[in-house]
């Protein structure tokens, strides 16, 4: 497997060097910056010439079960408004297609698989997750991973890349929801994962809720593992939105105290390139406890924006690569079984990350 963050030159000259069909995938929502990616791609795509016949575009629009709320009235305005841009542009092979949200994932991925197989040989497959759920993202990035596999019903693919678009600001009370922080692939506690451990590298981002990260920090606390664990406070600081950021820390304060007076490390980070390459230093350290007998969980709270969260999922697998007993639950990525957000989220659309990831047959999201 190979997981990199890499810009936007890189995509456009891998789509230029491709003779296959290009699947992209978009999520058009409320948000501003829900349909900044499509802007973004077709620019790109129009740089370069490539054939508009060989790409196709999947258009998802998740609309709550009835009776319709005003939101949905937004992401129905934002989806009419890619798909439009896309005709106009000259694409003719756009395809639309509303889910009720929430879904079982069950049927997400069979429905994903159903507009997939319209689409076999492709080479690459493009993301936008800025404003894709992060149960729906987790699906999806599972089914590409297994796809060749009786598992999965997905057309193998050569390369995926991972758009995210920034929002230029955020509303001053952003909304928090309060659910149960689990593991992403195990839907254990903290507690629980740490409960038959005897070492622990625990990393928590403070980028988001301060329930969510709080609730990670007091599980950990509560554990008896005394020197046996490190937890690590890490401060995402995007230099793209200061003002956000200076203000979650400004929320995070009284944890970030408690944090100090525990004895935690308390880091910063200033990039998603930094974010990926500290976490990827976590599970060495990790790695290496485990090497020497430990029975050690290396689990990360990506609570922070969603191209950490993005980021730890390969970490995750490129961790769990390493072990040759994966007997025991290892290593998870702790999210908050919260809802959708039910107002607006975030204002404006700023500058992209993208990641890029090459699938291999060992991958198991």
């Amino acid at each position: 497997m190979n997981f990199y963050e890499c810009d936007l030159v890189k995509l456009r000259d891998a789509l230029n060097d491709t003779r296959s069909t290009v699947t992209v995938i978009l999520a058009p929502n409320f948000e501003d910056r829900s349909v900044g990616a499509c802007s973004r791609l077709v620019s790109e795509i129009n740089s370069i010439g490539i054939s508009k016949s060989r790409i196709h575009w999947i258009v998802l629009t998740l609309q709550a079960p009835a009776p319709p709320e005003i939101l949905d009235a937004m992401k129905a305005v934002n989806s009419r408004k890619v798909i439009e841009d896309l005709l106009k542009s000259g694409f003719e092979n756009v395809q639309h297609q509303p889910v009720e949200y929430p879904i079982p994932q069950s049927k997400f991925a069979t429905l994903m698989s159903r507009l997939f197989k319209q689409f076999q040989g492709d080479e690459h497959l493009v993301i936008d997750f800025s404003a894709l759920p992060r149960n729906l993202l987790s699906n999806l990035l599972k089914q590409v991973s297994l796809a060749g596999t009786p598992d999965s019903a997905f057309p193998r693919v050569k390369k995926v890349w991972l758009v995210y678009t920034w929002a230029e600001a955020y509303p001053e009370t952003a909304p928090e929801f309060l659910g149960e922080v689990v593991g992403q692939f195990t839907e254990f506690s903290l507690r629980r994962l740490l409960a038959d451990k005897t070492h622990a590298e625990v990393v928590i981002f403070t980028g988001g809720s301060t329930y969510d990260a709080y609730s990670a920090m007091e599980a950990a606390q509560e554990s008896r593992l005394g020197n046996e664990m490190n937890v690590h406070l890490v401060n995402f600081i995007n230099n793209e939105n200061f003002k956000q950021s200076h203000l979650q820390l400004r929320n995070h304060y009284g944890m970030m105290r408690e944090a100090q007076r525990a004895g935690f490390d308390i880091r910063y980070v200033f990039t998603t390139r930094h974010a990926l390459r500290y976490m990827r230093d976590v599970g060495e350290r990790a790695a290496n406890h485990r090497s020497k007998g430990s029975q050690t969980l290396f689990v990360i709270g990506a609570f922070g924006p969603k191209p950490l969260w993005v980021a730890a999922h390969f970490v995750r697998l490129e961790y769990l690569a390493r072990l040759q007993d994966r007997s025991h639950v290892e290593c998870d990525v702790l999210n908050s079984k919260g809802t959708q957000y039910l107002s607006p989220y975030s204002l404006g659309s700023a500058g992209a990350t993208l990641f890029a990831y090459e699938p291999s047959a060992d991958d198991v999201l």
